[in-house]
């Protein structure tokens, strides 16, 4: 059922670049002080997946030209030891490049991470999983499902839909063709030049998002201590709720009909039809206003 075409390994197979560095100091045991660079290429067959897991490092994946995927891994561990033990393995199994780090003894110890940066000519799919580390897709396609415990998420450029998550960091996405979904329990969220539906939960940060100006939506964004700002274009449709708990509500979008139920309150309608559209903060005002207008009141 699953293949193995294409088996790579770190200081095996390929001919790979590694500079170990020793940091000075005394510091203790479960200082990861031990560092190395491993630079390794992996022919291109094609459009494929991209599957990235690490613990304590970043991952960043761009666009590249040519017909390799240059992979990058950045090593610090306990002991040189330990360093020389721990592989970086990137295999195709089915229609996916898959990298993943083999520690040494089996299991990655305190403080020991590694980060890795990826170039490659394309992606139908990308998954990336980091257990504390910054993430950031440029320039790619294909559905994104980005997941870190603790770290900033950026997507630009990027041809199809997004789902990114983290515990503990800021969530900006641009340029993105398709529907973004973004959750983050500490960090503000941006989200610019969406063409799709736009879903957005975070705990503590403002909200930012600003629609295609043919996206009809719909856009539910939900923060427990922050603004919300929204920016529709001409083709967003349908009934919009906004309430806050603590905070003012602004409506500067034209051709609409808005009833203001109460002060932290509003139902916006535009058009007709379309989906239900929801804005909510606990603590925060709530703006809605049309792309290119800039607001008249800080959010």
């Amino acid at each position: 059922m699953t293949t193995h075409m294409h088996r790579l390994r770190c200081l095996g197979v390929l001919a790979l670049t590694s500079a170990a560095l020793t940091m000075s100091g005394c510091v203790g045991w479960q200082e990861a002080k031990f560092r190395d660079t491993r630079n390794m290429s992996a022919p291109y067959f094609g459009t494929m997946g991209l599957d990235v897991q690490t613990s304590n490092g970043g991952i960043v994946v761009r666009r590249a030209s040519g017909d390799k995927i240059e992979i990058t891994a950045d090593i610090k561990a306990q002991t040189q030891e330990r360093l020389d033990q721990t592989f970086v393995h990137a295999d195709q199994i089915d229609n996916d490049l898959v990298v993943r780090v083999e520690w040494a003894e089996g299991r990655r110890l305190n403080n020991e991470g590694c980060a890795f940066t990826i170039a490659m000519p394309d992606t139908e799919s990308i998954t990336l999983r980091s257990s504390n580390g910054s993430l950031t897709v440029e320039s790619l396609n294909g559905p994104a499902d980005l997941s870190t415990s603790n770290g900033r998420i950026t997507v630009t450029d990027h041809m199809g839909g997004v789902s990114a998550r983290t515990s503990n960091g800021r969530v900006t996405c641009e340029t993105i063709d398709g529907a973004v979904f973004a959750d983050t329990s500490n960090g503000a969220v941006r989200i610019v030049g969406v063409s799709g539906p736009v879903d957005v939960d975070t705990s503590n940060g403002s909200v930012v998002i600003e629609l295609d100006d043919d996206n009809p939506g719909p856009v539910r964004a939900d923060t427990s201590n922050g603004s919300v700002t929204l920016a529709v274009g001409s083709a967003f449709v349908g009934t919009l709720t906004a309430d806050t708990n603590n905070g003012s509500i602004h409506c500067e979008a034209d051709n609409i009909s808005a009833t203001r139920m109460s002060k932290d309150h509003w139902r916006i309608v535009f058009g007709e039809g379309g989906e239900a559209s929801d804005l909510e903060s606990t603590n925060g005002s709530i703006t809605v206003r049309r792309l290119g207008e800039a607001s008249a009141t800080a959010g």
